[in-house]
């Protein structure tokens, strides 16, 4: 159950000594404690027996016991005041409780004290109205029924969704110009005869405003205009208090600033217009970062990036990125312009120069992308743009080159709080392009889909257990695998995708014995995840996939299987993984076993 607080229960029902401990003389522990159980007979639900464990003297002090007996039985009866406010919060107003303690049996050491709380509930009331009085409205506002933010009215009189309703009323309130209103008291009257009761609670309103001049402190090489576009309202319209809230999340996610806060005055202005100050501290323009991981095929990989924030006074944004390993040299160029025409969205461009010795190919690849990506909510964000790929290769021995054109289409959704370590929520990756050009001199066209979705559920309530699963679903419709460059081909296979197999390593080889990727794809993983310190934790994780000269994604025929087990250190830049797997169906020239270290969940 969803309180304010127990504070908050015995307002509602005029319980003075909720939530207040007994005021009892400390006795100095000079003999043995006396242990005891406990027995709570006749609660009316599970739930009150809940409430009851974790708010209890008795239980809070159970394992330290209690200095006498006759300390126990105060202990016991100082509790029934609060038992009694549990229970008229779940609508028993009348409530009876016996307290009965049996002290442990003389001659036994083992023996224990025994307090039983026996309960008498009585009959549960039902909440016959709800009427929430608004004062000092202006301008002035009709009172209204509870019941229209979901109080009980007709229903069990449940403390939590009374009050509920009241913070619902007072939000309301404050996103229609009502900016201070807040709560003020509640009266409850009971009919015993009828088991009803009639709760009025009064909301002191005030003054209807709307919105004022916005002002920013701490801004030094950021542009207003620029940190303007962010602002959802004008000047004179009705104030909403979750629009400014809104502006500080918007605000803190272009990355500019350290801290950032959006407030309107603490005490209510004189008149009708609301000023909002906005309060930012800057943060360092450039960002420099270093990656490093490890794994048995590829071997050792390191990447650095370097950001530069604010090029502009706009946000605009300029980085530089570099990785190499055993096989590949890559260096990237990024580029954003936010808030680009429009409110949430982003001009976009990217070049990538790679240099790569894979078992599938050698060469030369290069690729340019500039698009357009938008946010679409909270959650939920698209893309549309116009690429170039080219490539010069060796792929099963004969020279490919390459160049293309496309279309890319993007959409991606995020429900995770923590980037890093995931343990609720999901994610979604999902792109879709058609494609034109040549290769090796021929004309072709054919159209590249590829989706990847995770789910991660928490099986406990600190977090520590966590269940993650992930699929993968890729498909590209052209005449023939021969058709489409190499690199834009399907492959499976390594840490990215299924643990146990080199990189690429899964599907269709060519005469050399080499990988030369697919048309389709289907990938799937399940991961536990257990955390038995505070740094420290493990995996056990089972993963499967396919790769198919078939356009259309089939899990029948030669699906690859892996499983393994890790270990995760828990740092304050994120976990750190170490995994090791084995594929369950090893053929003749395959691994053992892989082995990868890196930063992050593997997925």
């Amino acid at each position: 159950m969803s309180l304010r607080k127990p504070a908050a229960i015995c307002a509602l029902f005029m319980l003075a000594a909720c939530g207040e401990e007994a005021a009892f003389l400390t006795v100095p522990d000079v003999t043995t404690p006396v242990r005891y159980d406990i027995e709570i007979v006749g609660a009316p639900d599970e739930r009150v027996e809940e409430v009851a464990e974790d708010s209890l003297a008795l239980f809070v002090e159970q394992e330290d016991g209690a200095p006498s007996l006759a300390f126990l039985r105060r202990r016991a009866e100082g509790d029934v005041d609060v038992l009694e406010s549990v229970l008229r919060a779940d609508g028993y107003i009348l409530p009876e409780i016996t307290v009965l303690v049996t002290p442990p049996t003389e001659d036994d050491p083992d023996s224990r004290a025994n307090v039983r709380l026996q309960i008498e509930p009585g009959r549960q009331f039902i909440l016959e109205t709800h009427q929430i009085e608004l004062l000092n409205s202006s301008p002035v506002r009709d009172d209204i029924s509870g019941a229209v933010y979901g109080s009980p009215v007709g229903k069990a009189a449940l403390a939590s969704p009374i009050i509920s309703a009241e913070d619902a009323a007072v939000a309301s309130l404050q996103r229609d110009g009502y900016a201070y209103a807040r709560f003020l008291r509640r009266d409850v009257l009971a009919n015993p005869e009828q088991a009803t009761l009639t709760v009025t609670s009064q909301i002191d309103a005030g003054t209807q405003y709307t919105f004022g001049e916005t002002l920013f402190e701490g801004v030094e090489t950021v542009e207003l205009d620029y940190l303007r576009t962010y602002i959802d309202w004008d000047r004179g319209e009705i104030f909403d208090g979750a629009k400014i809230r809104a502006l500080q999340q918007d605000l803190a996610r272009t990355e500019l600033f350290t801290s950032v806060s959006v407030d309107r005055p603490e005490d209510a202005p004189e008149g009708g217009e609301l000023p909002v100050l906005v309060r930012v501290e800057e943060r360092k323009p450039r960002t420099f970062s270093v990656g490093v991981r490890l794994n048995t095929d590829l071997g050792l990989e390191v990447g650095s990036s370097v950001v530069h924030r604010n090029l502009l006074g706009q946000n605009e944004t300029v980085g530089i990125r570099g990785e190499v390993n055993e096989r590949n040299t890559v260096v990237g160029f990024d580029g954003k312009i936010p808030q680009y025409r429009r409110s949430g969205q982003d001009l976009v461009a990217s070049i990538e120069f790679r240099d790569t010795s894979e078992d599938a190919f050698d060469g030369q690849t290069a690729s340019a992308e500039i698009g357009l990506e938008r946010q679409i909510d909270d959650r939920w964000r698209g893309g549309v743009g116009l690429s170039l790929e080219t490539a010069n290769l060796v792929d099963s021995g004969v020279t490919q080159n390459s160049l293309v054109y496309g279309l890319p289409i993007t959409a991606s959704y995020d429900s995770v709080r923590d980037k890093f370590d995931p343990r609720n929520g999901a994610r979604l990756t999902a792109e879709v392009t058609p494609y034109i050009g040549e290769v090796n001199n021929r004309d072709v066209q054919f159209l590249r889909s590829d989706a990847k979705i995770s789910f991660y559920r928490r099986l406990d309530d600190d977090g520590g257990f966590i269940f993650a699963t992930r699929f993968r679903v890729g498909s590209i419709l052209a005449d023939d695998v021969n058709n489409v460059p190499a690199p834009l081909r399907l492959f499976a296979g390594g840490g990215g995708s299924v643990r146990g197999f080199v990189s690429d390593g899964i599907g269709p080889r060519d005469a050399q014995g080499d990988p030369r990727g697919g048309l389709s794809v289907l990938e799937a993983g399940a991961e536990v995840r257990l955390r038995f310190t505070d740094t420290i934790g493990g995996v056990g994780f089972a993963e499967a996939g396919i790769v198919n000269d078939s356009p259309i994604p089939d899990a029948v025929g030669d699906v690859r299987e892996a499983a393994g087990l890790g270990l995760r250190y828990f740092s304050p830049v994120g976990p750190i993984r170490a995994d090791i797997a084995v594929p369950l169906d090893r053929r003749p020239n395959e691994d053992r076993y892989q082995f990868y270290l890196s930063i992050g969940q593997a997925f």
